[in-house]
């Protein structure tokens, strides 16, 4: 009886092992997708941008870690459930510093 305990034990442990390893390595995964989706995003703006702005338009420039953060952001906000409604697609761009707005400099 003892020898099927311990083995009871065993598979338990084991058991909540793997399932602790699975979650951790989605959860990793996940991240690390979304990571890599917010460089590619902000990398095809920020060349926007500069297209933009080598044609003349007086646009804010922004460092290319300013747009990375900005959509990191906003696909996090999308993990969570919520919508990005233009109202927040806004206050997220002031918080990172990234737009098309006029250049103050």
């Amino acid at each position: 009886m003892g020898a099927g305990m311990a083995a009871l034990f065993g598979a338990l442990i084991g058991g909540g092992t793997t399932f602790a390893a699975n979650f951790f390595q989605t959860k990793v995964a996940i991240r690390h997708n979304r990571a890599r989706t917010a460089t590619d995003l902000a990398i095809k703006e920020h060349e926007f941008d500069l297209l933009l702005h080598q044609e003349g338009q007086k646009l804010k420039e922004s460092s290319l870690a300013e747009y990375v953060a900005f959509h990191s952001a906003l696909l996090a906000n999308l993990d969570k459930g919520r919508e990005n409604t233009p109202d927040v697609v806004a206050e997220f761009a002031k918080k990172y510093g990234v737009g098309s707005g006029p250049d103050e400099g």
